[in-house]
């Protein structure tokens, strides 16, 4: 904090999993005594804040978890946020001053909940007027005083605890923290709270939390209320299936996403994960703990915890040293075009078990996406670029064959498939309806070896393959959200098909651009010129 120059700097944790808050607490406490020895920086605090709402947090915010009472530690501890946290803390500023909708999809105890009311809390004491509504589907868990596990209780725990200079002029709890309101008596601002069926229904906001918005009960009749209580909507929530407007809203590709899920929480680790693996219900733990909208359903094609799994093992890999021979030089790029407009090109790079991380952008003209594509090649040394060929690749396809040194093999997915005989015995053709669903098998396949090694190396069973036939897939949330969402069917003759884009569309479900990127890469090797038959993948 450059411009008030309090005392010392402001320390961090370096120990998440035994947190050691005296030196916070000391901070905040000089802090305090030192504004209050020249009183006349508050107010050009107060003017830093307004541009720096985490910093505002970290300073003064406390929460609350009683858990640690049964410890014997003080359970009210000073907010200071992951670096997850502080992007979503900046990521609902953006929401609100943009008037716009977005979503927050969490893990179990992510501490979005006390975020949002951070946020809420930062408003409601430095900006005049506004008014900030938080809903979830029964009126008791969003606010019953006296009870720490509604929201607005612990809104009023959190501005209890602030020193006065933090709080509103005149700030009475009893007089302005009502049932389901609280009210800033200095500049107006209030938070209020809705439940059931009256989610939305209170006039308007400024701002508008949903608080686990997939398991509203009406839920249709609180996105028609909304739609005319505000535009700066935030559905927050764990998944809990496919059958809502949160998991629409999610994989419409129509508002911007914000993913708060347990690997951005440095309190928990591999250890931490394979014990939730043992103890929870598999269900559970896929829905919340691996953000898998589609636990319930067994006809998914790449499984979410499978996905979470690839994340996780890659990371015990390098930390372990293992990944460091492989050679980034016989690198296979993969690329879903895009027509322009809102959809955007993607380009994945993969290194045998390796996947390198996307490239985005926007571009109609066929020559520009070719021209991109050969510069990307060459950066991330990928020896060919495989592209679906069809529809609006067909305009790529006559640029790249003008650029012979980006060597490319453009995909038919609805050519026939491989002359591959699978591990069951059955030969491609006879397995699957076409080409894409093969791909799509290969790439699932990957990611099971991938679950079976994770789980042997861990103690837990499983099965120890190759690292040449796994599947280490980066940090990336929108890839690894898509590559669960693609379902398969089997057709009257008994063959793998993969749900088709329209299909997906009618769920509300945009085009897996990412996933598909990656899929290409494992897409079969050209054969000799006049067949359409391919002998292998790769």
């Amino acid at each position: 904090m450059h411009e008030i120059q309090p005392p010392g700097p402001r320390p961090k944790i370096d120990d998440w999993k035994n947190p050691d808050y005296s030196a916070i607490w000391k901070y905040r406490n000089n802090l305090l005594g030192w504004l209050r020895a020249n009183p006349d920086e508050w107010t050009r605090l107060f003017a830093y804040y307004r541009t720096h709402p985490v910093d505002a947090i970290e300073d003064w915010v406390v929460t609350y978890d009683p858990r640690l009472a049964s410890e014997g530690k003080n359970p009210y501890i000073p907010l200071i946020l992951f670096p997850k946290q502080r992007e979503l803390v900046e990521w609902i500023i953006k929401r609100f001053r943009s008037k716009e909708e977005g979503i927050v999809e969490k893990s179990r105890d992510a501490g979005a909940t006390w975020i949002c009311l951070a946020v809420a809390w930062f408003l409601w004491f430095l900006q005049p007027g506004v008014k900030i509504a938080f809903g979830s589907r029964v009126e008791r868990l969003v606010d019953k005083i006296g009870d720490p596990d509604s929201i607005l209780e612990k809104l009023r725990i959190m501005i209890d605890r602030l020193p006065r200079e933090m709080q509103p002029r005149g700030w009475d709890k009893k007089v302005y923290a009502p049932y389901m309101k609280v009210i800033n008596p200095e500049n107006g601002s209030t938070i209020t709270g809705e439940g059931g069926r009256n989610i939305g229904r209170g006039g308007r906001s400024s701002m508008y939390f949903i608080d686990e918005a997939a398991f509203l009960e009406y839920p249709d009749e609180a996105e028609r209320a909304l739609s005319e209580n505000t535009d700066a909507k935030i559905w927050v929530s764990t998944p809990n299936g496919t059958g809502n407007p949160f998991y629409r809203k999610r994989f419409s590709g129509n508002f911007p996403v914000m993913t708060l899920e347990w690997r951005d929480d440095p309190r928990k680790d591999a250890e931490w994960y394979a014990k939730k693996v043992r103890t929870l219900e598999p269900e559970t733990l896929a829905q919340e703990v691996d953000l898998d909208y589609e636990a319930s359903a067994g006809d998914v094609v790449c499984p979410a915890k499978m996905v979470r799994v690839s994340q996780l093992l890659r990371a015990q890999l390098a930390e372990a040293g293992l990944l460091k021979d492989i050679e980034l030089d016989d690198g296979i790029g993969g690329l879903d075009i895009a027509a322009g407009g809102k959809n955007k090109t993607v380009f994945i790079p993969r290194y045998g078990p390796l996947v390198g991380p996307p490239v985005t952008w926007t571009e109609a003209d066929s020559i520009n996406i070719a021209g991109k594509t050969g510069e990307l090649a060459r950066l991330t040394k990928c020896l060919i670029v495989k592209y679906d060929s069809v529809g609006v690749g067909v305009g790529v396809t006559s640029a790249l064959k003008r650029m012979p040194d980006v060597p490319s093999h453009g995909i038919n997915p609805g050519d026939r498939t491989t002359r591959k005989r699978w591990p069951d015995g059955k030969r491609a053709k006879d397995k699957f309806l076409n080409l894409r669903a093969e791909t799509w098998w290969e790439v699932r396949e990957a990611l099971r070896r991938t679950y079976e090694h994770w789980l042997f190396i861990n103690g837990n069973g499983g099965v120890e393959h190759a690292l040449s036939e796994l599947l280490l897939l980066p940090d990336h949330s929108k890839l690894c959200a898509e590559l669960s969402l693609p379902r398969y069917f089997f057709t009257t003759t008994g063959k793998i098909q993969i749900e088709a884009k329209k299909q997906m569309a009618a769920r509300g479900i945009a085009s897996p651009d990412h996933a598909d990127a990656l899929v290409l890469t494992y897409a079969p090797r050209p054969v000799r010129r006049g067949s359409n038959r391919t002998v292998g993948l790769v």
